[in-house]
């Protein structure tokens, strides 16, 4: 189950907002679904995301839009001309990460780093 960006970016605003985010990630549980929460930017929201039990995150923390053949080395063989999926690929992290980083393989030149 998805969070939106929304979420995350008003739960470090808002008391309302973290506790819809815990509520998603409750749910998710329950139905036996994972969550995956979109538009993490930094330490602060990852940390807050982990104490609500997310599994998992996308956005400019994990990695910046980029070409398919930066991604090609962080995701293996996961990632080819006759293997590309249509919208992500799931990559594990290092024991202590988070369960999963997803990335979104892109053909258009990356976005500057934030300043």
């Amino acid at each position: 189950m998805k969070i939106d960006r929304a979420f995350v970016l008003e739960m470090m605003a808002r008391d309302d907002a973290r506790a819809l985010v815990r509520t998603i990630v409750e749910m998710a549980r329950t139905l036996g679904m994972e969550t995956i929460a979109e538009g993490v930017e930094d330490s602060a929201q990852l940390e807050v995301l982990r104490e609500a039990g997310c599994d998992a995150i996308q956005g400019y923390l994990v990695a910046w839009p980029m070409p398919l053949a930066q991604l090609r080395p962080l995701t293996g063989d996961l990632v080819g001309p006759a293997r590309l999926p249509p919208r992500r690929v799931s990559c594990p992290l290092p024991p202590g990460g988070l369960a999963r980083r997803t990335l979104t393989p892109v053909e258009t030149p990356p976005l500057p780093p934030p300043r």
